[in-house]
This record gives C-alpha cells, sequence and structure tokens, in this order.
C-alpha cells in the first residue's frame, strides 16, 4: 500500500456506519410433503401384474461375469428371481430367454426394463410382444423405476460378496 494512499485514507473524517443486523440464525424449514404411497408395496402390486428385469456386474475367480434376472415384482416375497442367468456377457438372447422363461404362462404383465441395448433390441421387443406383455422401459438413469430388482440384486451380492471374494483371490 502505498504511502500517499494511506496518508489520504487518515486525512478524512471516519464516517459512522452502522453494525450490521445479526445473521438470522434459524434453521429454514423444507416444505413438508404428504405421506406418499409406495410404488410397489404388496398393497399396490399384486403378483403376476409386473416383471421387472435388468443386469448387474459380478465376478467369480477373478471373470468378470454379467447377471441377468427377472423378478414377479409382486411376488418376491416368495420367490426373489424368477429367472436368471449368468455369463460373461449380456446380450438381447439372455434378455429374451430370462424374460420369456419368467412370463410363461403369464400373459399380460407388465415388463419394467432399463433402457440398456439388450433390453431395447428388436429381438427383445418381438419376443415381450409374442408373450403379449407390455414393455415398460424406465427412465435412462432411473434406478427407482425398477427398484424392487435393485434392492434384490443388493441382497444376493451381500449375501454371495464373501465367498465370491475368496473365489477372486483363488
Amino acid at each position: 500500500l502505498p504511502d500517499r494512499t494511506l496518508r489520504a485514507w487518515l486525512a478524512r473524517p471516519m464516517r459512522q456506519t452502522q453494525p450490521l443486523p445479526p445473521p438470522d440464525r434459524t434453521p429454514s424449514k423444507k416444505p413438508e410433503r404428504g405421506l406418499r404411497r409406495p410404488r410397489f408395496g404388496f398393497d399396490v402390486v399384486v403378483p403376476g401384474t409386473q416383471l421387472g428385469a435388468d443386469t448387474t456386474d459380478t465376478s467369480a475367480f477373478g471373470v468378470p461375469l454379467k447377471l441377468v434376472a427377472a423378478q414377479d415384482v409382486g411376488g418376491r416375497d416368495e420367490r426373489l428371481f424368477d429367472s436368471v442367468i449368468v455369463d460373461d456377457h449380456e446380450s438381447a438372447e439372455h434378455v429374451v430367454r430370462v424374460v420369456t422363461e419368467a412370463l410363461a404362462g403369464r400373459e399380460g404383465m407388465q415388463v419394467i426394463t432399463d433402457q440398456g441395448t439388450p433390453y431395447m433390441a428388436e429381438a427383445t421387443r418381438a419376443a415381450l410382444e409374442q408373450a403379449a406383455a407390455e414393455h415398460a422401459p424406465q427412465r435412462e438413469g432411473d434406478p427407482i423405476g425398477k427398484a424392487t430388482v435393485e434392492r434384490a440384486f443388493g441382497t444376493l451380492k451381500g449375501i454371495a460378496q464373501p465367498l465370491l471374494s475368496i473365489t477372486d483371490r483363488i
């Protein structure tokens, strides 16, 4: 700071300033929202109406694997998955096989999937049409759209992970 500037500041008369008011310390409240109806509650989705299908990654003996599975959303309390394929890759053929096996004899179900390539493939769409099922792809990047399947994968991985991690070390 130059001496000249400092002398100019000191030569000015001081102004009386009013102190700033103390900051408001009351926590802001988020607007309360009413209770939301659960989308996948057992009182909302009865067995045989919705089928969720998805893919997850895992590994065994150091080999990366894909687990393709389908779940009856309303019947998940009786069976975690209705159909499962474990392979080293994911394909429309695997998706078609899993979904058609899970849909066998249950026409008119809604099939909830993500927008992955195997789930949006023409072969998958044709298989769903032939099985008289409604395809309901969820928004991209929205795992909540098929939350029960994602939760089932989490449960399965939690149980199998200790064993699979041992195989990865072998």
